[in-house]
């Protein structure tokens, strides 16, 4: 059963001001969530939202999102 829902967004990186994207895999892996409990919502899909979510109540689920992440995030490792 799915508990999460992944929220991919650019952030801004405080070291130098610069963008980066954070994706779905590397949310999960900060998180430390299994990617196969998770729904993906991206503000980035041109489409509109997935068919997948049609009737699923996304009020109940924990939504992660880069910019509530508490911590340090290592660019250097390539989670993608």
């Amino acid at each position: 059963m799915k508990k999460y829902v992944l929220h991919p967004s650019y952030i801004t990186v405080s070291a130098d001001g610069g963008q980066r994207y954070v994706s779905v895999r590397r949310l999960a892996y900060l998180y430390g969530v299994d990617i196969k409990e998770c729904y993906v919502v991206c503000k980035l899909q041109p489409y509109g939202p997935s068919k997948k979510l049609e009737g699923v109540d996304l009020s109940i689920l924990t939504h992660l999102y880069p910019e509530s992440f508490i911590g340090p995030i290592d660019w250097t490792k390539d989670h993608d």
